[in-house]
């Protein structure tokens, strides 16, 4: 039914989604020239400001400082001198800069920017440098295409000159035009439209509210399958809806969502829509998870008695595709992006790169809680025999294996890793154990995490081993068995340079200039790093095709009719493939021609050829000069490879033996089609032509990887169990409930284990990458130094200018760069990245300020060429005679970033492999010592069920552990119990005597009174009758007699509770002895030393104990004369009193019985008097016991607490 609820929020989906469809199409709307033109002028004026302000500071400050602070690039000139700069990014032309004007643009052949200057005096002006646009002529993982986004809104423009009448003009402050943009498309806005996207969230929040609020009515009415099966259609057409509206990249550019970085499927057509997807997936799997005990058909399925064995081995096979899952997610986004998850190789972590673990770790949560409903079915349906699971996970593992037959999909790891997985919870039954957290639940996450870490370090391994064998054939069909596609790109851009270039054009147009230069400078400059696997000639001819070589007669038409037979056509003007066919390996030669014109005209050409001559480039070629098409041919570098001619080497490259270490009867067909691994190498081998058979080779993926993977993985998952347990914890805490005591052991044992794991390594890592840093520095310096020491001694010419690179760079394998004292590139080895403009000829300026003005001898800096970043080792040229400064030496380590990150990697991929083992290897030991600690709590427990009133056995341990203490004072009180047991049974005896008692006075008293009187009457008048006199009298003794024995029921019945005071024990005795020795034939004596001495008790209570006791002891004797001996000791802190007669003694038929009220050995006795003195020395915290020997007497011993004045 639709309340008012529902309504609304479907009515606010609608309008709120309407709502930001119109917002977004209207900010789609192309802008108008004239608003267009207003923004970016308005945007410029907000930058000049801060520019101005800036400058500002830098004219009126003196410091150097003042340079590092400001965030803009600024430039000083003397003259026509630069003096000081603070970014060499980009330094304009010194000419350019001397023309006057205020404000200007600048363009070069990839950027445009916007030029300012200021006088600072009659010789010195500040320029500043404001870049709009750079589009780099490679793009590639570190050059992009750049636009300033604080002036430009949108992103596809071209930068003119200020053309106001044609195009959208830019004005500056003073409304003075500074140039022009010329938009194809204003679709494309640079910031996303955050108000539509707003709106949208929204109404999809509101939609998706009013979606659940259905659901949740059919889950509260117990439609379980019903709610799963609407809620599953619902969130596909919410998605599919979502999809066709091109949610949210149709609102701005998001890297999350972007196709070109991933896309696998129109469902999947980005990791943020993969993201999504698994979102959803996650939660329906959790609802099953969570209510699956609830669904009808699984009820009728484990009730039925028939086919179990059928439905046992489907849920088997589904739980074998739940646990396919995440295996599916690998595979995806290694063929579907180049998004590396492999931990082993590098350990940075881009947004993408999260998201694609999230992602990952997503699919493994939807697949162990769809896979756990699967396994648990089929474990419930299984017998007590366990024959039957077995026959489920074989017919369930053949039909597995048909539909990979089918798909033609090898799924091998996912069936190896899943039945180990299902037997071992079989096995176990730990799947019971997730209704309630305790040890044995975060045993079977363990087991479970580390089941699906297995499967994930697996599939990296093999997903990346394919990753690498088609690389390897990629690199061979490209550059061993065809084309140099990276050679014949970079020949094509030297020949185009060529042709243009001013130095070769002004020799080739004065006849009198040498031409030896020219082939000086394309050997130096246009034939880098990357051709010194080649061996090159280089021919010169004029206009007309004649030679200008003196050691060649030949024309050019003569030359290129020789080549003409060999010669084909490459992709490039200018650039020929010269194919030879014999059995020489340096078979691949390449020619170039380059006219060299002037004006249009033809003033020469240039001819090179290149003839290969070793297989493999020795110098570090940048790859941030290589075009993305090309990428994959600096990469693939690392490979090894051999030519074998009619099963013959010929020849090999790198560092693998192929002589020694590779096996030529591997060399047979299953090598073409798989790669072989031997000896830690993977070998795949290609077919050329004429018998020429090519075998690459490359170290093979490391299982020390796929450990670091899994180790990876494994934490990552662990971490989530901490969360989980963390949050079940603080949620059980509020509803008053606890862990029980083993898991809190085991959870505080984890957290004592890994705190200090995580602090040690976190200070190892940091430790370790500060010596890697201290390393590299110092290796830098070496090299520099080496290199330097090396360049004195090749140069004789105290012109440092004169100095040839090359050989250096190949020497060292490395780049090199020289700069003069002032900051002036002198020459390179990579002119490239200067000619290209990644960086300014013009050094960096925290390096010129160290050795040409503080005087260094070495400095090192961190630099960054777009996105590479990388470190670059500075080093002072000096004369060996005066010791001034003659160059700057400088050694740019491209890769340094890399190395410093790989090594880096390795250590922490260790220290995640140690972690891993060893919390493993610990969880397993301190499960058994969990069980060892816990056993005498369980016996304990056991025990104390078995305890009741009557049976109260004590416990035997024999350790003197913290348990034998705990054992103890527990048997202590088991004592203490049976004791207190006793003196309950005896209070309450003593409480119905008494009621007993005060019953019996109450009974006796009343007819002796009138009794009493009667006999007192007849007494009277019986006086002459001396005989009834008698009788009469004897009656009243009697009479009195029973009088007396009912007020000492009475008495004691009746006897009030003590009020506890400190009482002087001496005195009280002194006062009894005295009493009672003052009374002829017996005798009573006090013998002790002490004075005084403080109790606590009452002293009309003790007086009366101690009185019973003295007449006690006086009425024991009957053939004697009665004695008494008192005596008063301190022992242990306690005063004890001995009372002593000379009686006849107890019999040992009444010790055991003297205590107890109304019993007496006395024939006129109550036995009442003892009973009263055990009641009161008790109530006096005392204690009292005897010991009695016939016809020697009794010693009555009374204890009680010493009080401490």
């Amino acid at each position: 039914m639709l309340s008012l609820k529902r309504v609304l929020l479907f009515f606010l989906s609608c309008c709120f989604l309407t709502a930001g469809f119109y917002v977004n199409d209207s900010y789609r709307e192309p802008i108008q020239p004239d608003e267009l033109s207003k923004t970016i002028s308005q945007n410029i004026r907000t930058v000049f400001r801060r520019t101005e302000l800036e400058a500002t500071l830098l004219r009126e400050s003196k410091d150097n400082l003042a340079w590092q602070k400001v965030s803009g690039s600024f430039l000083r000139l003397n003259g026509s001198q630069l003096v000081q700069w603070n970014n060499n990014s980009f330094v304009p032309d010194m000419e350019w800069l001397q023309q006057t004007f205020h404000t200007r643009l600048l363009q070069t052949q990839r950027a445009s920017y916007l030029i300012r200057k200021w006088p600072i005096d009659s010789s010195n002006v500040l320029v500043a440098v404001i870049p709009l646009l750079d589009a780099p002529k490679a793009i590639n993982k570190y050059l992009q295409h750049f636009i300033n986004e604080e002036i430009f809104p949108v992103e596809e423009l071209s930068i003119h000159p200020f053309q106001e009448k044609t195009l959208v003009s830019i004005f500056d402050e003073n409304n003075t035009g500074l140039f022009s943009i010329e938009v194809e498309a204003v679709t494309s806005r640079i910031t996303p439209d955050w108000t539509g996207l707003f709106l949208f969230l929204i109404g999809i929040a509101c939609l998706v509210s009013f979606c659940v609020n259905i659901l949740r009515d059919l889950h509260q009415q117990g439609k379980y399958e019903l709610t799963f099966i609407a809620g599953l259609s619902v969130s596909f057409l919410i998605r599919i809806g979502m999809l066709f509206a091109d949610f949210p990249k149709q609102w701005g550019s998001f890297a999350l969502f972007d196709p070109q970085l991933f896309a696998s499927s129109f469902i999947n057509s980005s990791l943020g829509d993969f993201l999504i997807n698994s979102i959803i997936v996650l939660f329906f799997c959790g609802y099953v998870f969570l209510h699956f005990h609830h669904f009808k058909s699984i009820h009728r399925v484990l009730a039925g008695k028939r086919f179990r064995l059928v439905w046992g081995s489907v849920l088997i096979t589904l739980a074998l595709f739940s646990f396919l899952f995440p295996f599916l997610f690998y595979e995806i986004i290694f063929h579907n992006s180049s998004i590396l998850i492999d931990i082993g190789r590098n350990m940075e972590f881009s947004g993408m790169r999260v998201a694609a673990y999230i992602t990952i770790i997503t699919g493994s949560l939807s697949s162990f809680l769809f896979g756990y409903v699967f396994l648990k079915l089929a474990i419930d349906l299984d017998d007590k025999s366990g024959w039957r699971f077995g026959a489920m996970l074989l017919i369930g593992s053949l039909l597995f294996l048909f539909y990979c037959y089918l798909d033609d999909h090898d799924y091998s790891i996912t069936l190896f890793v899943a039945l180990i997985y299902f037997i071992t919870i079989r096995l176990t039954n730990l799947h019971k154990t997730l209704a309630q957290v305790t040890i044995s639940t975060f045993t079977f996450l363990l087991i479970a995490v580390a089941a699906y870490a297995l499967q994930g370090a697996l599939s990296i391994r093999q997903f990346s081993r394919e990753s690498l064998v088609l690389s390897m054939q990629r690199f061979g069909n490209n550059n061993l068995i065809n084309h140099d596609i990276l050679g014949e790109y970079l020949m094509a851009e030297s020949v185009k340079a060529i042709s243009t270039d001013p130095f070769i054009v002004a020799r080739f147009t004065n006849p009198l200039l040498p031409k030896g230069n020219v082939r000086q400078r394309i050997e130096k400059i246009y034939l880098n790093s990357y051709f010194d696997r080649y061996a090159s000639k280089i021919y010169l001819y004029n206009s007309a095709g004649q030679t200008l070589d003196s050691d060649t007669l030949r024309s050019l038409a003569t030359s290129i009719q020789s080549f003409q037979h060999l010669a084909i056509r490459t992709g490039y003007e200018g650039v020929f493939w010269l194919r030879e066919r014999g059995g020489s390996l340096a078979t691949r030669r390449y020619l170039g021609i380059a006219a060299v014109t002037k004006v249009d005209a033809i003033v020469g050409y240039v001819v090179l050829e290149l003839s290969l001559k070793s297989l493999a480039s020795k110098n570090v070629y940048p790859e941030l000069l290589v075009d993305n098409r090309f990428v994959q041919f600096v990469s693939d570098k690392d490979f090894n490879y051999a030519f074998y001619l009619n099963d013959s080497l010929a020849g090999s490259v790198g560092d693998f033996n192929y002589a020694k270490g590779f096996d030529r009867n591997s060399l047979k067909a299953e090598i073409f089609n798989q790669p072989i691994s031997h000896n830690g190498y993977l070998h795949t081998a290609m077919r050329g032509d004429e018998n020429l058979l090519v075998i690459i080779s490359t170290p093979d993926y490391r299982w020390f990887d796929a450990l670091a993977n899994f180790s990876f993985l494994f934490i990552i998952s662990l971490f989530l169990i901490f969360c989980w347990m963390l949050i079940h914890a603080t949620q059980n805490y509020w509803r008053g409930r606890k862990m029980n005591y083993s898991t809190r052991i085991q959870l505080y044992i984890y957290l004592a284990f890994i705190l200090p794991l995580v602090v040690v390594s976190t200070t190892i890592v940091r430790l370790i990458g500060k010596e890697n840093e201290t390393e590299l520095e110092l290796d830098y310096r070496l090299r520099a130094e080496q290199m330097g020491a090396t360049l004195s001694l090749q140069n004789d010419s105290p012109n440092v200018r004169e100095v040839d690179l090359a050989p250096l760079a190949q020497s060292f394998h490395t780049d090199v760069n020289l700069y003069s004292p002032e900051g002036k590139l002198i020459t390179s080895s990579q002119p490239g990245i200067f000619d290209n403009q990644l960086i300014s000829s013009w050094i960096n300026p925290m390096a010129k300020n160290a050795l040409a003005e503080n005087g260094d001898k070495y400095f090192v800096a961190k630099e960054r060429i777009g996105l590479l970043s990388y470190n670059s080792s500075y080093l002072a040229i000096t004369s060996p005679d005066d010791g001034k400064l003659k160059g700057i030496l400088n050694l740019p380590f491209f890769k340094s970033d890399n190395e410093a990150s790989r090594s880096l990697a390795i250590v922490l991929s260790n220290i995640l492999i140690v972690f891993v083992l060893v919390f493993i290897l610990f969880s397993i030991a301190s499960h058994y010592a969990i069980q060892w600690l816990t056993f005498p709590l369980r016996m304990i427990t056991k025990t104390l069920g078995k305890t009741t009133l009557n049976s109260n056995q004590p416990l035997q341990w024999k350790s003197e552990d913290e348990i034998g203490l705990m054992v103890r004072e527990y048997n202590r009180m088991l004592a203490t119990l049976e004791q207190s047991k006793i003196q309950l049974a005896n209070t309450q005896k003593e409480s119905a005597w008494r009621e007993m008692a005060q019953q019996v006075a109450h009974e006796i008293k009343n007819p002796l009174t009138p009794m009493k009187l009667t006999l007192q009457q007849m007494e009277l008048n019986a006086r002459a009758d001396e005989n009834k006199l008698k009788s009469i009298r004897l009656l009243l003794e009697q009479v009195e007699l029973l009088n007396d024995i009912a007020s000492s029921f009475s008495t004691f019945a009746k006897m009030p509770t003590p009020q506890l005071q400190q009482v002087e024990l001496m005195a009280l005795l002194n006062s009894v002895v005295a009493l009672y020795a003052s009374q002829e034939g017996q005798t009573v004596e006090l013998k002790s030393t002490i004075q005084s001495v403080m109790v606590r008790g009452d002293e009309k209570l003790l007086t009366r104990v101690f009185s019973n006791l003295v007449l006690n002891g006086l009425q024991s004797s009957v053939a004697r004369k009665a004695s008494v001996w008192v005596n008063v000791e301190i022992r242990e802190k306690r005063v004890v009193i001995d009372v002593k007669d000379n009686g006849d003694g107890i019999p040992e038929d009444y010790q055991s019985k003297i205590f107890t009220p109304y019993f007496s050995s006395k024939q006129l006795g109550s036995g009442l008097g003892l009973p009263i003195v055990k009641q009161g020395v008790e109530q006096c915290e005392g204690t009292i016991n005897f010991v009695t020997q016939i016809g020697a007497g009794t010693l009555f011993q009374v204890s009680f607490p010493l009080l401490m004045e």
